[in-house]
């Protein structure tokens, strides 16, 4: 009897064994389909006034959409301090920043710095978006999932 009770109970935990297998190998293929599926999500965090700077943001942000779809990432370049300057009316990159909103990233603008600075929304450039505090903005975009990018 003991042996017939052996049996059973290798037999069940073979059972048992290929059981949890099955699942193991389901559940990577559905780690990996979601994976394959992700939506990326950048900030992009600017605190500087520095044309060449901003050249270099505006280039990474679009190599990143080069290099993951553009449909597959969302880009967002937060900016407070002097980051803000180049989001005004002369700047001299408005050109390109034109581009980069035209082609889906958006440009999140501190009001707290604009408030230190004295400017309102009609100094800005009309891609500019508004976030009470930039600083603020980064910390609840990675908070739900955004990488963050310092340039």
């Amino acid at each position: 009897m003991s042996m017939n009770l052996n049996r059973i109970s290798a037999r069940v935990a073979f059972a048992a064994l290929l059981l949890l297998a099955g699942v193991s190998a389901s559940a990577q293929t559905s780690l990996a389909a979601a994976e394959s599926s992700a939506k990326y999500k950048a900030i992009f965090h600017v605190t500087e006034d520095d044309p060449r700077k901003w050249a270099q943001v505006l280039n990474n942000a679009k190599y990143s959409q080069s290099e993951m779809g553009s449909k597959n990432i969302d880009i967002v370049v937060v900016m407070n301090g002097g980051g803000i300057n180049m989001m005004r009316l002369e700047s001299p990159i408005a050109e390109k920043i034109d581009e980069a909103k035209k082609a889906g990233i958006k440009f999140h603008v501190c009001e707290n710095t604009m408030a230190t600075q004295k400017l309102t929304k009609d100094d800005m450039l009309p891609q500019a978006d508004y976030v009470l505090s930039g600083i603020g903005d980064v910390i609840k975009l990675q908070s739900h999932g955004w990488s963050y990018v310092k340039n």
